[in-house]
């Protein structure tokens, strides 16, 4: 991965402007700059855009103190192609917000690629680099005071090293779940072979088993006989009983019907006798049938002379019915115009108080009118007041965040004083001890410039309270007015209200006169009875036909009475020619009962001879039912005992099938323990493999060899190939026996020492030679290529001839690498790049400058 343009915004020390560093043309440059303005948040800006990680414990303290949004663009290349991607974040009141751009560049432009979501686009930015954050930061940073994190270790302590940077670690895992899996076997094993001993001790109790099943079955075949014989007889005693128990059944229904034959023969004796009553009953009544005869044409000529006087009573009711509509018309007419008159005077009242009212309002409506009229002037007040407040409010808010921003700068500078006023101050910019006179211009700096910004911190102050005191006085204005314009729109709400209400009582007061005429009118028609005039005709004419009718009441209701007493001679000859019916309904019925009587003679005399032999085969049936229960008592004893032996041979005879099962499960009991025991020992052997003895001590012995090789070509640029380093993996101990190990030996023109006895410079070579190869090796190892070097170590340790060797190392190793950039503060150092990217930090924030030397 090769960074080409990087942009960052509200990203720790850089603001909105200012941060965008174009490597696209450089090759090799130093990066400088004082320590806080913003060196290391370009490396964290790199990885927080690729990776969303970084040197931050929370993701929000990467943003800019008084901002709520940030956002990294990286461009970068990668795979022969070049990529974009664009990581945002954004605090919200209840949650934070994020996002993530992929795009690929096509042409002149870039088309994106973003997944699906930010888990999805992180994926294929990962497949795109082959590189993760961990390899990234300890293979292209050189951090500063880690060159020597190799050498200095004891060799064991190196092997560990080596093996997280090979990449090792994994076969650890591999050995401890190697280990895990042979334990686990280990004891699925024990736990099989236990159980196979437990069925071994069930197996040995079968033959007991199948002689107790033998015994049974043989008692249960002598149950079955002798209860196979009991129920023949049973089922013989039953079917006598049954026979006898039928016989009792038929006797109790013969005596039965003897019984329904003696009722029958009294209720035909009834029967006869009845029939004889109603015969002379019936004869007696048809003696009168030629009075009755009489009798009813009487009462069909009164029933005529009834119909005629019925309808003149309708007649007459008609005309009475339509005297009483017209009397309730003259009624209603009169009072309605009784009520229309009270109605007319209650208007003519209304209509006095409505003039009387009409002048007493004429006052309030003027009044209300001209407090309506100064609504526009309020309104066009408000408008300016309301726009001084915006105004004011936005200066006391840029005044306040330049306040903020006064105040963290004041408190660094404080403790920056605070630094150099004690003993040995360091350099802010290199770290050197600074002389008596460099600490006390820095110190007096410091102090002018705090001084200048609480001067301006003073101003500003005073400046907000002044216009503090302006908002406060508008405000004052404001609440005023919106108070007048309230009262103003509730006169002109009242003055369209009294609007209104003099309208109605104008037309109240304009109709007085008209209403007192109509009043008038309707008190002299109720007085002379000037109305329903038609009504009042009509019942004239009616009375005159009511009295032509000459209808008599009493003449009526006397052929009424008449009728009702001649009415029960209908009844009478109806009965008559029933009583025709009832005297040969009678004959026949008495016929019949004698003929019934005779039957249930014959009837009973059969069933007498048919009972008398079933009466004398019963008396058995006591003796048979009591022999019948004690033979079923014996049979359920029987039963009894076979179903207890049925199930002692079911419960064997299951014991013998789990027997079966036993055996089988012990068989595969024994397989899987033999299996298990051969999985514990394989997996104790790739326990072994993948331990520190195995696998991963094989690739460090293969690695060592490209190690070895890669430090000694940079330790030949920048030692004039006086220095060698060799790794050895084995030295010889006590008795001859051969140690595992990790010792660098060096050997230079003098020979070979110890680490220990070079110098300062010649250790920082070797480091610096050892870890390049290292950042190599750690590259090929995760698949990708180290094509970006950022080195941010102290050089101050070299001398002049060591620096300019170390910077003829780096000239030279650059022909591997894309880009390097070289963090540094020495002057002397600085001079010898011809890129220069210099950082550095002001009120809008950190600013990055490329200057060529």
């Amino acid at each position: 991965m090769v960074p080409l343009r990087l942009s960052v915004r509200n990203f720790l020390s850089y603001g909105l402007e200012g941060g965008e560093l174009d490597l696209r043309p450089i090759h090799l440059a130093c990066l400088s700059g004082a320590n806080g303005n913003g060196k290391s948040a370009l490396v964290d800006a790199i990885t927080w855009v690729l990776w969303g990680r970084s040197r931050a414990a929370r993701e929000d303290d990467l943003l800019r103190h008084g901002t709520s949004e940030m956002e990294v663009e990286l461009e970068f290349a990668a795979n022969h192609a070049v990529y974009r991607v664009i990581r945002k974040r954004a605090l919200r009141k209840s949650a934070s917000g994020a996002s993530l751009e992929l795009a690929v560049r096509d042409g002149d432009t870039y088309r994106a690629i973003t997944g699906n979501s930010m888990a999805d686009t992180e994926r294929a930015i990962d497949e795109i680099l082959r590189l993760s954050y961990e390899t990234f930061i300890n293979s292209s940073i050189l951090l500063q005071g880690k060159a020597d994190l190799f050498t200095t270790k004891r060799p064991a302590e190196r092997k560990e090293i080596l093996a997280e940077i090979l990449g090792l670690g994994q076969y650890e895992v591999l050995a401890q779940s190697a280990r895990q899996r042979e334990r686990d076997y280990r004891s699925e094993s024990e736990r099989r072979r236990t159980r196979v001993a437990e069925l071994d001790a069930f197996l040995a109790g079968v033959p007991l088993l199948q002689a107790q099943l033998a015994l049974t079955d043989e008692q249960l075949r002598v149950r079955e006989a002798e209860r196979a014989q009991a129920e023949t007889l049973a089922s013989e005693l039953e079917r006598r009983v049954q026979e006898m128990l039928s016989s009792q059944a038929r006797v109790q229904r013969l005596d039965e019907r003897l019984s329904a034959t003696a009722r029958e023969e009294v209720e035909a004796r009834a029967q006869a006798n009845e029939a004889s009553e109603r015969a002379g009953a019936a004869e007696r009544l048809l003696a009168d049938e030629a009075a009755l005869r009489t009798r009813l044409a009487q009462l069909q000529e009164a029933r005529a002379d009834n119909d005629r006087m019925g309808t003149t009573l309708l007649k007459l009711r008609e005309l009475e019915a339509s005297t009483v509509v017209a009397t309730r018309h003259i009624a209603a007419e009169d009072g309605r115009l009784r009520a229309e008159l009270r109605a007319a005077e209650d208007n003519v009242r209304k209509a006095t108080m409505a003039e009387a009212a009409l002048l007493a309002i004429e006052a309030d409506l003027h009044r209300a009118r001209e407090k309506h009229a100064t609504l526009d002037a309020l309104l066009t007040a408000r408008g300016g007041i309301t726009a001084d407040l915006a105004r004011l409010e936005g200066e006391l808010g840029k005044l306040a965040a330049s306040a903020e921003t006064l105040s963290v700068r004041r408190k660094e500078l404080r403790t920056r004083v605070q630094q150099l006023d004690a003993a040995g101050a360091l350099c802010p910019t290199c770290g050197s001890v600074l002389d008596e006179a460099r600490r006390a211009e820095a110190r007096a700096l410091a102090c002018r410039e705090g001084i200048a910004c609480k001067e301006q911190m003073d101003r500003e102050n005073a400046q907000a309270v002044a216009l503090a005191a302006q908002k406060q006085r508008a405000q004052a204005a404001l609440t005023t007015t919106e108070a007048g314009m309230n009262d103003a729109q509730l006169g002109g709400r009242r003055a369209a209200e009294l609007e209104e209400r003099a309208r109605l009582l104008q037309v109240q007061a304009g109709e007085v006169e008209a209403l007192r005429l109509r009043a008038g009118q309707i008190e002299a028609a109720l007085k002379d009875g000037a109305f329903a005039l038609e009504a009042r005709q009509r019942i004239a004419v009616l009375n005159k036909e009511i009295a032509s009718l000459g209808y008599s009441s009493e003449a009526h209701d006397a052929v009424q009475a008449h009728i009702r007493a001649l009415l029960p001679v209908e009844s009478e000859l109806a009965a008559l020619e029933h009583a025709r019916e009832a005297l040969q309904r009678a004959s026949e019925a008495r016929s019949a009962a004698h003929a019934r009587l005779a039957a249930l003679a014959e009837e009973k005399a059969r069933i007498v001879e048919e009972r008398a032999p079933l009466q004398a085969a019963i008396l058995e049936l006591p003796g048979l039912q009591q022999s019948l229960l004690q033979h079923r008592q014996t049979l359920r004893a029987l039963r009894e005992a076979e179903a207890v032996l049925q199930k002692q041979v079911g419960g064997l005879t299951s014991q013998l099938e789990n027997a079966r099962l036993w055996a089988l499960e012990q068989a595969k009991e024994a397989e899987l323990a033999a299996d298990a025991e051969g999985q514990q020992w394989a997996h104790h052997e790739l326990a072994a493999i993948f331990g520190k003895g195995g696998i991963p001590a094989m690739l460090i012995e293969n690695a060592l060899p490209e190690l070895e090789q890669d430090t000694n070509e940079l330790l030949a640029r920048m030692t004039d190939n006086s220095t060698q380093v060799q790794f050895a993996t084995q030295r010889v101990g006590t008795g001859g026996k051969a140690i595992e190990t990790l010792e660098i030996k060096i050997a230079d023109t003098l020979g070979t020492r110890s680490y220990e006895m070079f110098s300062g410079g010649e250790a920082f070579r070797i480091n610096f030679a050892i870890r390049i190869a290292m950042s190599k090796l750690l590259t090929r190892n995760a698949g990708a290529d180290l094509s970006f070097l950022l080195i941010d170590e102290g050089f101050g340790t070299q001398d002049d001839q060591g620096r300019d060797r170390l910077v003829e190392a780096i000239t030279a190793v650059a022909e591997d690498f894309e880009k390097i950039l070289v963090v540094t503060h020495i002057d002397e150092l600085k001079d010898q790049f011809d890129v220069h990217v210099e950082v550095s930090k002001g009120p809008a924030g950190s600013q990055i400058s490329v200057s060529a030397a």
